[in-house]
């Protein structure tokens, strides 16, 4: 089956907690139960969240204009009135995800008591897409501005005009909103270590999600047809996890379950997919010790790399550690987090990425394929002993 084709086209956008996230969850499953898997759809609950209607800024005084703008994820709605204030510079974002101080320009709305009722930040162009926004304990209104769109407000400030704008999000917070991580097992003859294999299956709320991640789970089933019917030495765990545009949810809520009952210590290896077929976009191979990272590179070259996406030196970098501490990034990282061996293949495309054009179209099936056969090598080299277990 072509689950890019239905992920992406015939389910659509798997935002989640909604019931395309289901159905795609229950897709999978049964996919996984055709390769033979023994099947698990593992349910958790979360601080859900939900956009309404498009939001919209304005700009009121001194000039009327309307700013294009993207709502983030976990965005707090305005009042029904709207969020209406005076506009001021208040220097730079800082990421409370992150923890770091970011490059674009933040402007608050400013009310008649002096508060602040909604935030618009300058973002480049490329970056003007929907993803996760601030830390849900912080309730701010927020939208994502173009620098470009952004400049004339930024250029009557420092003039020292006066600027007023008026901000409207209509979104909502979903106490106990349901997602699933889908756990597809292959008994191995050591039945209680397991190397991971995982990707995510839900998407932003406004893409089909054919890169990020269908590409990926369409990588897992791959894997699992080709080790059909075997008895690898370890036992193998092809997971597919919901929710991970809202924080990497789904890993965090896995690797937590393992930790609390004392299995973590089971897990030999984690090898993550995440954002895979695009034939143009950036390829990252990351591993998280220098064991992997020779395995990964030996695996690289054989398959011959350089001519299928790259140098190696572009392709092969160390993992960003400061996000991944904090547990972001993608779904590798809870794992990395505790100390787990992990290997992440992944990348982006910045002209798809969490965009309405993240169709089936976009995707390379031979990338895929390919880094589907990188998978594979490395889970023989595990096999095989060249990478030592735990």
């Amino acid at each position: 089956m072509d689950l890019i084709d239905y992920l992406s086209g015939r389910i659509g956008v798997r935002f989640a907690g909604t019931e395309n996230e289901r159905k795609a969850a229950l897709c999978i499953a049964e996919q996984f139960e055709k390769c033979g898997l023994e099947v698990e759809v593992d349910t958790f609950r979360f601080m859900g969240w939900e956009l309404l209607e498009k939001p919209k800024l304005q700009v009121i005084s001194p000039v009327k204009m309307e700013l294009p703008c993207v709502v983030p994820i976990y965005s707090a709605p305005t009042s029904e009135d709207g969020a209406s204030g005076k506009v001021e510079m208040r220097g730079r974002h800082y990421n409370s995800w992150y923890r770091e101080l970011t490059d674009k320009e933040k402007y608050a709305i400013v009310n008649d008591d002096g508060e602040d009722v909604g935030y618009f930040l300058a973002v480049e162009e490329e970056s003007l897409v929907s993803g996760l926004g601030e830390n849900p304990q912080f309730t701010v209104s927020m939208v994502y501005v173009g620098k470009n769109d952004c400049k004339p407000v930024r250029d009557l400030l420092v003039k020292g005009k006066k600027v007023t704008a008026e901000l409207s999000v209509k979104s909502r917070f979903k106490p106990g909103a349901v997602s699933r991580n889908v756990i597809g097992t292959l008994k191995g003859k050591d039945s209680e270590r397991f190397v991971i294999v995982s990707s995510h299956y839900d998407t932003v709320y406004d893409s089909p999600g054919a890169n990020d991640d269908a590409s990926a789970v369409q990588a897992l089933l791959f894997l699992a047809e080709q080790f059909k019917g075997e008895t690898p030495p370890y036992t193998i765990k092809f997971i597919a996890y919901g929710a991970e545009e809202m924080g990497l949810l789904g890993s965090r809520h896995y690797a937590k379950k393992l930790i609390e009952m004392s299995m973590l210590d089971k897990v030999i290896a984690v090898i993550n997919l995440d954002e895979i077929g695009v034939e143009t976009q950036n390829h990252k191979f990351r591993a998280s010790n220098e064991p992997l990272k020779s395995t990964l590179i030996e695996v690289l070259k054989r398959l011959d790399v350089e001519r299928r996406i790259g140098s190696l030196e572009s392709v092969v970098e160390d993992f960003p550690m400061k996000k991944v501490t904090i547990s972001w990034n993608s779904d590798y990282a809870p794992f990395v987090q505790e100390g787990v061996p992990t290997i992440s293949i992944g990348g982006e495309d910045p002209k798809t990425h969490h965009r309405e054009i993240d169709t089936s179209e976009v995707v390379s099936r031979e990338t895929v394929i390919f880094k589907s056969e990188v998978v594979r090598q490395l889970l023989r080299e595990i096999f095989v002993g060249e990478i030592k277990p735990k």
